[in-house]
């Protein structure tokens, strides 16, 4: 709903988004052994808090950095670090117990 400018439409997704992830993360800590990420591989709309609420400046994708959560490990990125995004599934490699010689592509351990 973002790519189209759809506030109401965004937020009722966001809001949905949000009932599933509280479920996932509730299933995540019973569990113990699921790792939950959370991210977007863009913004879009460039979204802007004015004082009468939220805008949308722009009809395409921003530059913004998207948030990356994570849930069940405190080994693929450090709090406040900032990665890119094809970094993401080498760093899950890692965790899971890959190394340089089963994965070809290297990143900063």
């Amino acid at each position: 709903h973002s790519h189209s400018n759809e506030d109401e439409n965004m937020m009722e997704a966001v809001m949905e988004f949000d009932k599933v992830i509280d479920y996932v993360l509730e299933y995540a800590a019973q569990d113990g052994e699921t790792l939950v990420i959370v991210t977007a591989d863009h913004e879009t709309g460039a979204i802007t808090k004015e004082s009468d609420g939220y805008v949308f400046t722009s009809g395409s994708h921003s530059s913004a950095n998207v948030p990356l959560l994570i849930y069940g490990s405190d080994k693929l990125i450090e709090n406040g670090e900032t990665v890119n995004n094809y970094e993401i599934p080498i760093r899950i490699a890692y965790v899971l117990g890959f190394n340089e010689e089963q994965f070809p592509v290297s990143v900063k351990k």
